[in-house]
């Protein structure tokens, strides 16, 4: 290697370092999840209505659905009283405004009681 060649070397190896810690950075960061209580004795199809069509939209493709684009996953919990709980967890990287919108925009379903913010949950 040429002489002059390994200052640009010796930043290539910067750079690339910086974009590894940062890349690293990004995929450990903690995942963030709401707890969603549906109203208080919803039937089975009041439940299917929250999963297709308040966290998510249907495809048009039968009973197939997508997520919201920033949901990576819900999951049902025991009920609270008589209301279905279900846990939604955001993607990693999900900016903050984001994930207010989306609390905001599930908090107005007729079919949801409430929506807690839980805390950070470590990889």
């Amino acid at each position: 290697m040429h002489p002059r060649s390994w200052p640009v070397a010796g930043l290539l190896i910067v750079l690339v370092s910086i974009s590894l810690v940062r890349v690293n950075e990004w995929a450990s960061e903690p995942e963030r999840a709401i707890r969603v209580v549906i109203k208080a004795n919803a039937n089975a199809e009041e439940v299917d209505s929250v999963w297709m069509d308040v966290l998510g939209h249907r495809t048009g493709r039968g009973a197939e659905h997508s997520l919201l684009p920033s949901l990576s996953s819900v999951g049902a919990e025991p009920t609270e009283g008589a209301s279905p709980v279900l846990i939604v967890q955001f993607w990693s990287g999900t900016s903050q405004r984001t994930r207010d919108g989306v609390v905001a925009q599930i908090a107005r379903s007729p079919l949801i009681l409430r929506v807690d913010t839980l805390p950070i949950r470590e990889r």
